[in-house]
């Protein structure tokens, strides 16, 4: 279980430091620290703690091929936009850019797009409630039909599915935000339709931040669209 819960075990992290905390701890705090274990909440997350922690970084790319997503809750109470980076020489890196309250709509995330709309090779937009309104106001402003993608429940199960793939294989880098995490590390599976997919659901916790970068990383690791042409970028 040491070995499944720390996937930078004799690469990163020394396995006589485990023994020697194993040795000094208390069972069930190493258990929190090391295992993944802890709460009820955390017990039935879809990611580890240690999976995700140890996908970490400090220095994310700066150029690459950009995609946003948006998710939406299914009450249509918050929103969470997300952005995905693939670079040539690096995982692709995700970053929450916001969690947000739907009491003010959707006028934040069509500006805060629309100042960006050069930018991403893909927007990705999701929740039974919003996502077609923020579609069409995109669209009426100008952005591109082909840029704008709503997802099917099958994309969303393929999404979740290989993002959670990409954490245990160390295949994408995150910044250690502190809503990203609670989100990655307290979501729990919903399911998706009745062949076995599945998606994020809130667990004491919003899953749509989660749920977004998971669809912001299934666009750029698919998109064959390219708008940059590996120009620098910010966010």
């Amino acid at each position: 279980l040491v070995e499944a819960t720390n996937p930078a075990l004799d690469v990163r992290l020394m396995r006589s430091a485990v023994e020697a905390e194993m040795a000094a701890m208390a069972d069930d705090y190493f258990a929190r620290e090391r295992l993944g274990w802890g709460s009820e909440q955390t017990a039935c997350a879809v990611i580890q703690k240690a999976l995700w922690d140890a996908c970490a970084t400090e220095e994310p790319p700066s150029d690459g091929i950009l995609c946003y997503a948006v998710k939406f809750s299914p009450d249509g109470s918050s929103g969470s936009l997300a952005v995905c980076l693939k670079a040539q020489d690096a995982p692709p890196h995700v970053e929450l850019v916001a969690l947000r309250n739907m009491n003010a709509g959707i006028s934040w995330f069509v500006e805060w797009l629309m100042e960006r709309k050069n930018k991403p090779a893909q927007i990705v937009i999701d929740g039974m409630a919003n996502s077609q309104s923020l579609a069409d106001e995109l669209l009426r402003q100008g952005i591109k039909q082909k840029v704008i993608i709503k997802p099917r429940a099958g994309d969303v199960a393929s999404a979740c599915s290989s993002f959670l793939n990409a954490i245990k294989e160390e295949k994408v880098t995150h910044y250690n935000q502190e809503l990203l995490n609670e989100s990655a590390t307290k979501s729990k599976h919903r399911a998706i339709g009745s062949n076995g997919g599945w998606g994020f659901a809130n667990n004491n916790c919003d899953s749509t931040p989660i749920e977004a970068v998971a669809l912001a990383y299934w666009a750029a690791i698919n998109t064959k669209r390219n708008p940059n042409r590996q120009t620098k970028v910010s966010f």
